[in-house]
């Protein structure tokens, strides 16, 4: 004798029922991972105004200490912070190994800045001299996405190849 199954034993979802399902899934997903993707960013921008907000106040400590401002020994730029091959803004610029060895005057490690876009860290040089001393200086960095904060400093560009630059002056 031969049982008799019930309907709903035998009943499975249908190719539309399930591609439904699979698109409602997909559909959640991609706006999770689009609100994660803004997080990052935000996060990133925040870390990198926060590392130019402590420099800030290293050059003020380094000023109060020696009467100017850490020289990077050339009026060209330098890379601020260390970085594995020794340089940054699209490997152009070169590690300031003098400059280095001046902020650890005042701190024990200079941290590299993030690579946004096509361009890594943070550079540096002396603006301007006077008797030898350095009594102004640059720094300039970019932060990830357009119309960005660039923490109080001056924007230089808005979209700079889909990224905010920005520029310290001291």
């Amino acid at each position: 004798m031969k049982k008799k199954h019930s309907v709903l034993l035998m009943r499975g979802f249908t190719l539309i029922e399930l591609l439904v399902v699979i698109a409602i899934i997909g559909l959640l997903s991609s706006v999770v991972l689009a609100s994660l993707n803004t997080a990052r960013v935000k996060g990133q921008v925040a870390a990198t105004q926060a590392q130019i907000k402590q420099y800030a106040t290293v050059f003020e400590l380094y000023y109060d200490a020696y009467g100017e401002y850490p020289d990077s020994g050339t009026l060209s730029y330098r890379c601020l912070g260390e970085y594995s091959d020794g340089r940054c803004w699209t490997n152009g610029i070169v590690q300031g190994t003098m400059l280095d060895n001046e902020l650890s005057k005042v701190i024990s490690k200079a941290p590299g800045g993030p690579m946004v876009g096509s361009h890594e860290g943070y550079i540096y040089k002396c603006a301007e001299r006077i008797d030898d001393m350095c009594t102004k200086i640059e720094v300039r960095w970019f932060l990830n996405g357009t119309y960005q904060n660039c923490s109080g400093e001056l924007v230089i560009s808005n979209n700079y190849e889909g990224n905010t630059y920005c520029r310290m002056l001291r």
